[in-house]
């Protein structure tokens, strides 16, 4: 008995992994990559030998910062091309 609650919280934390927000989880069963990645929430996985995990992707929106400014003002001339069809407007 003491020997199945020695084990169970020996290979709990092998077992359960946090993924925080904005962030995603890469796994790997015996060494294949899984199809997609792990989101957000407490999950379960194999232990440690069957599945690892190989990396943790931040996806927040990385911000740059640059001051863009225009020399001389620029005049664009869009072209327009329409084209009329008498024979589709009455059907």
């Amino acid at each position: 008995m003491y020997f199945v609650i020695l084990l169970t919280l020996l290979l709990l934390p092998s077992v359960l992994y946090v993924v925080k927000g904005k962030t995603a989880v890469i796994l790997e069963t015996f060494g294949r990559p899984h199809k997609s990645a792990v989101f957000t929430g407490l999950r379960a996985k194999w232990p440690w030998p069957i599945t690892t995990i190989v990396a943790r992707v931040n996806l927040q929106l990385q911000e740059i910062h640059a001051d863009v400014s225009v020399k001389k003002p620029m005049i664009m001339l869009l072209l327009v091309h329409e084209e009329y069809h008498p024979h589709l407007w009455w059907r």
